[in-house]
């Protein structure tokens, strides 16, 4: 029986069945699969993750851009350039050293000569009083000549200033103390330090040779 707005409808399925089609048909209603959805979707809640990502996905591509934007310019700090403009190397002159020159043009240097014992004396092995050598006083004349032969042909075995000596720089051999202009070069007595007083002396003489 179905009753709709005051009207009453009675159907007798036993009639119903006695009249029925030729062909056989079959209906249904499928609203299970929708329901189902809809509960599910409404009672189970979204997954942590994906809500931080839904909600700072705007924030990211931000992020992305200055990314990118920074490797972009690092990419161009590093490109090759393929036509580079090449300078022309510096020509370095050599430092000339003072008595090289002189040297070099062929102008003897006469040293300072200092007072000898009466056995021995000086010979010169270049013009002009140049060169000096200190021999015997009592060679004979053939043996003094022997002897500056010997010494000329090997005139380069010989010093007569640290820049002829060969394998050693002036530089080493020469360390100069830079003072202050207030300060007077005074000689002290020779004094013993302690342990520690001597390294903290020892580290500030080498800081004066390295200057």
């Amino acid at each position: 029986m179905l009753r709709t707005n005051g009207e009453q409808i009675m159907f007798n399925v036993f009639e119903a069945m006695k009249r029925h089609d030729e062909d056989p048909e079959c209906f249904r209603v499928e609203v299970v699969d929708e329901v189902v959805e809809d509960v599910f979707a409404e009672e189970t809640p979204t997954p942590p993750l994906e809500r931080v990502i839904a909600n700072s996905i705007d924030d990211l591509e931000e992020e992305w851009e200055r990314e990118i934007e920074l490797c972009l310019k690092h990419l161009d700090a590093c490109r090759v350039d393929e036509n580079p403009k090449v300078e022309d190397p510096l020509k370095v002159k050599p430092k000339e050293e003072p008595n090289s020159s002189a040297q070099e043009k062929g102008v003897s240097i006469v040293p300072e000569l200092k007072q000898l014992p009466s056995h021995l004396k000086y010979v010169f092995l270049g013009e002009d009083a140049s060169h000096p050598a200190i021999i015997s006083n009592s060679l004979t004349s053939l043996e003094e000549e022997k002897l500056l032969r010997v010494l000329r042909d090997n005139n380069k075995a010989i010093g007569w200033k640290i820049s002829d000596l060969k394998g050693i720089s002036p530089t080493f051999c020469m360390h100069k103390i830079k003072l202050q202009e207030e300060f007077k070069l005074v000689v002290q007595p020779q004094r013993r330090l302690n342990p520690t007083m001597k390294e903290v002396v020892k580290k500030e003489v080498f800081k004066l040779l390295e200057a």
